[in-house]
């Protein structure tokens, strides 16, 4: 790979970690909760809203992506790096999936016990599991399963791909405030305990849930950059403020 191509991946990377530090530093700030002045039906949209920006971000983001991997000469990942990949290609899969079923249950699109709109309920949640579906295929089909010419790719203005990232970093922020609002209420009451053990155990398990919801939306950049120790610095300095809440208060 070109030192050109390494400098790019890791700025995409590094800008997405370091703006996702912002706004958790700004999501665990005195700012007000979008679960206390939000109503159901504005919730609904902002969780379909992060569905679709991720949705739109892949489309985006795929030709850049597919034109800096084909000229990189790496071979496609395989082994324990591949599986890795694929792990979050399914936690990708089932989060927008509940992601997009829950906005239409808040939305009040359907009812389980009755109908909805025109369909039942049931037919509502087989097609947020679809929607769901095709925004992870999309970022699935983002990512080159083999190496092609570079030529072969349309050229792109590399700028414009900051773009792409915006989407992405929008959809990532989206989750993270709409369903860490939920867990920053159970976790206040315990919040400050210091280092004890069960402080840690608390620790612990807010790292895990963070990268449960942070990791399958970094999957675009999760491509080009899993291998490097700096990512994985990155991603634990963008966990920093759920850290210091619990541990401080």
């Amino acid at each position: 790979m070109s030192n050109t191509g390494f400098r790019i991946k890791k700025v995409h990377g590094l800008i997405f970690d370091g703006a996702t530090f912002l706004g958790n530093a700004a999501l665990f700030s005195a700012a007000p909760r979008l679960g206390d002045d939000a109503d159901e039906f504005t919730a609904g949209l902002l969780v379909l809203l992060a569905v679709l920006t991720q949705l739109a971000g892949a489309w985006w983001k795929q030709g850049f992506l597919a034109q800096r991997l084909t000229r990189s000469m790496l071979p496609p990942s395989k082994g324990p790096g591949r599986g890795f990949l694929n792990l979050l290609v399914f936690s990708h899969f089932i989060l927008f999936s509940v992601m997009t079923v829950f906005a239409f249950g808040l939305l009040g699109i359907y009812q389980m016990n009755g109908s909805g709109g025109f369909f039942r309920g049931e037919v509502w949640i087989i097609i947020g599991f679809l929607l769901g579906g095709f925004t992870t295929y999309r970022v699935w089909v983002a990512e080159p399963r083999k190496n092609t010419p570079a030529e072969a790719r349309p050229v792109s203005i590399p700028a414009l791909e900051f773009g792409a990232d915006g989407l992405l970093w929008v959809s990532v922020s989206l989750v993270t405030r709409i369903f860490w609002d939920g867990l920053v209420a159970l976790i206040e009451p315990a919040s400050g305990i210091g280092i004890s053990g069960d402080g840690l155990m608390l620790l612990g398990a807010m790292a895990f849930l963070f990268v449960v919801f942070y990791l399958p939306g970094r999957y675009l950049f999760l491509v080009e950059d899993y291998h490097s120790r700096r990512t994985w610095v990155q991603v634990g300095l963008a966990i920093l403020p759920v850290l210091w809440l619990v541990m401080v208060g």
